[in-house]
């Protein structure tokens, strides 16, 4: 690893110093997509498996609103990569 390098997971913070400075990052397409200020290398990435969760505090009902979306959230997921496994 480079002994300068920034590590964030702030992708305003990631774009704007790829703006300012000659640093480089990896970084979903549709980042450098959405900003003309920003060229993709012609380089090809393995995909990054990664697991996505909801956090929620135990033995705090979420109100309405909260579990409507994570019910959307959920229902999303579910439609890009259907779960093995229920949630407890």
């Amino acid at each position: 690893m480079p002994p300068n390098r920034v590590e964030t997971t702030a992708f305003l913070t990631i774009r704007q110093l790829l703006v300012e400075t000659d640093m480089v990052a990896t970084l979903p397409e549709l980042i450098s997509a959405s900003d003309p200020r920003l060229t993709a290398l012609p380089i090809s990435l393995d995909l990054v498996g990664a697991r996505v969760g909801i956090t929620r505090a135990a033995g705090r009902r979420l109100s309405p609103a909260a579990e409507a979306m994570t019910q959307s959230l959920v229902a999303i997921a579910d439609s890009v990569h259907p779960r093995t496994a229920q949630p407890d």
